[in-house]
């Protein structure tokens, strides 16, 4: 898409402008010269005045091609739930699709249908949602029988066999291949995902924003400061941490080079206090200080060795602006995990802001005090918001001293209801932004708490 600047577009004039200049110009000269010699002149020739009024103010196009961009990008979602919902109402009612669109089952003759089944209400079709959930499910690693228990709890189908068929392939039954075939079929690989979630022990805490690095920005101001911290992050359950100090005006002394050399001499010290703590490279990264970086400087800036950049949500009521730089970084190639989203008002603000940047590729970190109310009832329930619709992907500390801010990250999870879905946000995702693996499924989020009004009087 092409970029527009209002400021070239102001200065620049048109030839044809420039000639209806020039044709005032010799209009104003001749004035002069026939008032000198006494001659009254009519008003301005129509010729003039019509072609003057044929100007109009210039459009703002950036306006208006961002205006147009976040309409197409909205009707598109809602035109995808509308199919969705289409496709559930489908299996409900029973109505096939074929691969040409959908129809209405042909009634069998007495001859050709089936035995009827023990279970009623049985539905064998399945919507596109589920077909999209369980391709992802068995990408991560999940088993067919996993996958089958996940679309029934939320889909309610009772017979998920089409939609595992096309995913897994057509599994044997003793009515293809005889009892005897059975005993072949070797048995379903367990849940990957489950496993890990079953043993919390053997979870990588991972904590993506974290400032730890000593007397750099506005993090710890000491090493013993930054050792403190570190014993903190350790004693919360944290395994590694990403040192994310932030690279903005404000702090422009911090680079990839001096951020490389303050982890390394922080992992010396560590090492030397056995505290049990690994520490990577990485930023915080301005995105309007970003944008004039190098594509060098700012993959050295990634979070790890990934491909991910962390950028920090601005705090500006309006995220116009803000949006279109973010897709200036991703037309370069950067990944971006954003920062805090839940606290800027842009995104509180504009509920489809965040949906946009996500459906482009960007993922979202909150903030695990959010989660608890750290910051305000506003910033609480839009945190919650962002994690029960699927929008949050991360939950970090933002640590940046034992007192203000302190490294709880996986028991503030856990005490907010997020059980299921703690070894998501603080291992299983951020292991694959650090590896650039493919995001694994969310886990299913409980239901939302009732209002203590509602329970009292029963609804």
């Amino acid at each position: 898409m092409p970029r527009y600047d209002p400021e070239v577009m102001t200065r620049t004039l048109s030839p044809r402008a420039q000639e209806i200049i020039a044709a005032l110009e010799r209009e104003a000269a001749a004035r002069r010269s026939d008032g000198q010699l006494g001659v009254q002149l009519p008003a301005t020739p129509p010729q003039v005045a019509e072609v003057v009024e044929e100007r109009a103010p210039a459009p703002d196009l950036p306006a208006l091609v961002d205006t147009a961009l976040a309409k197409t990008e909205l009707a598109r979602r809602r035109l995808s739930d509308l199919a969705d919902a289409v496709e559930e109402l489908a299996g409900r009612l029973g109505v096939a699709d074929g691969g040409g669109g959908p129809e209405r089952a042909r009634p069998a003759s007495p001859a050709e249908a089936p035995a009827p089944r023990a279970q009623t209400g049985t539905r064998r079709i399945s919507n596109r949602a589920a077909r999209r959930l369980a391709a992802d499910m068995a990408a991560g690693g999940a088993s067919r029988d996993a996958v089958g228990d996940r679309l029934h709890s939320l889909y309610g189908i009772t017979d998920p066999g089409p939609t595992l068929d096309l995913v897994f392939g057509a599994r044997a039954t003793k009515e293809d291949h005889g009892p005897a075939a059975v005993a072949l079929i070797p048995p379903a690989a367990p849940d990957a995902n489950a496993s890990l979630l079953a043993q919390p022990s053997a979870l990588e805490v991972i904590d993506l924003h974290h400032h730890l690095l000593p007397g750099i920005d506005d993090g710890p101001p000491t090493l013993d400061d930054a050792l403190s911290l570190a014993r903190a992050a350790v004693a919360a359950g944290t395994t590694t941490v990403v040192a994310t100090p932030h690279v903005s005006r404000s702090y422009p002394a911090n680079t990839a080079a001096s951020i490389a050399e303050q982890v390394a001499a922080l992992g010396a010290a560590l090492a030397g206090a056995s505290i049990p703590l690994r520490v990577l490279p990485g930023a915080e990264v301005a995105v309007t200080y970003a944008v004039d970086l190098s594509d060098e400087e700012l993959t050295a800036l990634h979070l790890g060795d990934g491909p991910y950049l962390l950028v920090e949500c601005p705090l500006t009521p309006t995220g116009v602006g803000f949006e279109l730089l973010l897709e200036a970084l991703l037309d370069r190639g950067h990944r971006l995990l954003l920062a805090h989203p839940e606290r800027c008002r842009a995104f509180q603000r504009d509920n489809e802001l965040l949906a946009r940047l996500v459906s482009r590729g960007a993922l979202a970190q909150i903030t695990a005090s959010s989660l608890s109310g750290g910051f305000g009832r506003t910033v609480r329930d839009v945190a919650h918001g962002l994690v029960r619709e699927g929008l949050a992907h991360v939950v970090a500390s933002d640590a940046h001293s034992v007192d203000r801010r302190p490294p709880s990250l996986l028991d503030e999870v856990e005490h907010e209801g997020y059980t299921e879905q703690a070894a998501w946000l603080v291992g299983h995702v951020p292991r694959a932004i650090l590896d650039g693996s493919r995001v694994p499924v969310v886990p299913a989020v409980p239901p939302r708490p009732r209002h203590p009004l509602k329970r009292l009087l029963g609804h």
